[in-house]
């Protein structure tokens, strides 16, 4: 899709939409900021948690292959088989 098609069925999404869905819109674009990400206390405290046990050696990292490979045994498992 070319930026002049996007712009037109945005257009053609805002002359369509009911009052509602405008000032949703309109707020969402005027307050749009993607470096402004917020978490709550307990995502953060979970996200500490996490960061420490990073640091201090206690949790197991994997790398993409190992990652790959846990997620393929994982949906094997759990499919019934001839279905993969």
């Amino acid at each position: 899709m070319t930026y002049l098609q996007a712009k037109e069925k945005l257009h053609g999404f805002i002359d369509a939409a009911d009052e509602n869905t405008v000032m949703k819109l309109l707020q969402f674009v005027e307050h749009r900021d993607d470096s402004d990400m917020h978490y709550d206390e307990e995502t953060m405290n979970i996200l500490r948690e996490r960061s420490a046990a990073y640091k201090s050696g206690n949790s197991r990292t994997y790398s993409v292959e190992e990652s790959m490979d846990r997620m393929k045994n994982k949906r094997n498992y759990a499919t019934p088989s001839g279905f993969c």
